[in-house]
């Protein structure tokens, strides 16, 4: 069975316990690597890493880098394979409507006559 500080990559400096909330306040400063024994058992490094805060316009540039990358690795659907889910989604979405209609309509019939049965009797 694999104890907490088994299952995560870092384990927090902090004094104070965690807190049920799935909030935690820990940043990466205050975390430092944790090494895997041959037993399994995790320790700590003893070098501690230095976290660079990078800035802004940095952090923007590397996410528009990384989704434009992304995007280069998507398989996009030719013509034929759009226009093929597009006829399959419109018959789709015409026939639930019928149906529904057909459905909400019978619904109608049997309230108004039960109505009408009702005020007959009372």
């Amino acid at each position: 069975m694999a104890t907490k500080d088994q299952d995560e990559p870092f384990v927090t400096n902090s004094t104070t316990p965690p807190s049920d909330s799935m909030s935690t306040s820990a940043t990466p400063a205050d975390m430092t690597p944790v090494t895997r024994s041959s037993d399994g058992g995790g320790q700590r490094s003893q070098k501690t890493t230095e976290v660079r805060e990078a800035s802004f316009v940095e952090r923007t540039s590397d996410f528009v880098s990384e989704t434009r990358a992304e995007m280069r690795r998507v398989s996009w659907p030719d013509a034929t394979q759009v226009k093929n889910t597009t006829i399959i989604t419109i018959i789709a979405v015409l026939f639930f409507a019928a149906y529904l209609f057909v459905v909400d309509r019978g619904f109608t019939l049997i309230i108004e006559g039960l109505t009408n049965l009702l005020s007959r009797v009372v």
